[in-house]
């Protein structure tokens, strides 16, 4: 590998694809903050929060559950175009095969979990802040962390198999390779599931999901069709660092961070805007039902303020799963022609300008990979490895082609 591989050059596609998702994403960060902004200073919150009133009579866990429901069903209903052009986006690039129906009933089943999770705690913060006005924000942030917890942990064996299938490997030699890195890397047991997903979803071409005993390995439909043996390995030795390190529990504590961010926030700015615009929004207290759309803007402001850090902490996570990747495999070729499929299989600009990277990327940039990819090799220098503590054994030499 004298030369190494070769970064593939941007074409028009991925230019006018970047464009186009770009837009999508203003757009949403738009209506995420938009959308609670309008329900709250058009008074519509308040509204609904006097019919749905009479309708439970009066009833304050009842009032309180069916304005979350009530809010989240507007929600889902303006943003639903936004989804759809995003979907007609990905099938026009070839990117997806799923057909209206199929994407209708997904977006169904995702109102429905959600649906589902907001009547089961919506009414903690409420709850808290009767009792403790002062300090029901940490103590709701506390309340909720559970509940986030066991949404990690079901979300592989129990979200996911809504919209996926998942199934054992097929390839039963690929199987055996995977087994033999994993037990290089110190792992005598690691479960690595194949699902039929395109790789559009949040699980991309590979990915640890779950928590605790329901961590898992998920490999495409797309990596498995379309990337060799050595190039599958590449890729599951860097998954292979978020499992061993635990990088989900990380996740989940800036979840968490998030969580008590915001309800921080609302505690400190919400009172204070109660206070300006009570006339507009219809309420005069933290405490009404009415005041959902105010938290739900808070914590959105929260999320969106900080996305920008935690995109920049998540690529460092990547790099270092990279760098991981590498020195568990071993095999430089593979993972950089695994990073120059990805550009073939989907229209990826492999240099994106420093917005797109400081606002929307959770990995470094396709040219960065590859260039990592060729050029580091401590083995083959006599230096040390970085995560060699954490391999029962390594490569004695880096694998032949095929």
């Amino acid at each position: 590998m004298p030369h190494g591989v070769a970064i593939p050059p941007t074409t028009v596609r991925a230019i006018a694809f970047a464009h186009d998702a770009n837009l999508l994403w203003l757009a949403g960060r738009l209506l995420l903050l938009g959308i609670p902004a309008a329900v709250l200073f058009t008074g519509l919150g308040s509204r609904m929060r006097s019919g749905l009133t009479r309708v439970v009579r009066g009833s304050r866990f009842w009032t309180v559950t069916m304005c979350a429901v009530a809010y989240l069903a507007i929600f889902t209903l303006l943003f639903l175009p936004l989804e759809y052009a995003l979907h007609r986006l990905l099938v026009g690039y070839g990117l997806s095969d799923r057909r209206l129906g199929q994407w209708l009933s997904e977006q169904g089943i995702g109102w429905a979990i959600k649906t589902v999770v907001v009547m089961l705690v919506a009414w903690i913060p409420y709850r808290l802040l009767a009792r403790s006005p002062d300090c029901w924000w940490l103590w709701s942030a506390v309340s909720l962390l559970p509940v986030v917890a066991l949404l990690f942990v079901l979300q592989p064996i129990l979200i996911d198999p809504m919209f996926h299938t998942y199934k054992p490997l097929e390839d039963k030699q690929l199987a055996r390779t995977l087994a033999t890195l994993a037990a290089r890397g110190g792992l005598a047991d690691i479960p690595i599931v194949q699902s039929d997903d395109d790789g559009t979803d949040s699980c991309g071409i590979a990915c640890v999901t779950g928590l605790g005993p329901s961590r898992r390995i998920v490999i495409s439909g797309t990596a498995a069709a379309h990337y060799s043996e050595r190039e599958i390995v590449a890729i599951v030795g860097h998954e292979m660092k978020h499992y061993v390190k635990d990088d989900n529990v990380k996740a989940f504590v800036i979840v968490s961070a998030l969580l008590l961010a915001g309800f921080w926030l609302t505690h400190r700015l919400g009172r204070a805007a109660i206070a300006r615009w009570s006339g507009r929004f219809g309420f005069s207290g933290l405490a009404d039902p009415a005041s959902i759309p105010l938290l739900v803007l808070c914590l959105t402001f929260v999320y969106v303020m900080a996305d920008p850090v935690f995109l920049a902490y998540a690529r460092h996570v990547e790099f270092e799963a990279d760098r991981f990747g590498l020195e568990l495999t071993q095999d430089n070729d593979a993972a950089a022609t695994a990073f120059v499929k990805d550009a073939q299989l989907a229209p990826i600009v492999p240099s994106p300008s420093w917005f797109v990277t400081v606002f929307r990327e959770n990995h470094p940039s396709l040219a960065d990979r590859i260039n990592f990819a060729n050029s580091y090799h401590p083995w083959l220098e006599g230096k040390p490895l970085v995560y060699g503590h954490d391999f029962a054994t390594v490569p004695s030499r880096p694998p032949s082609a095929d």
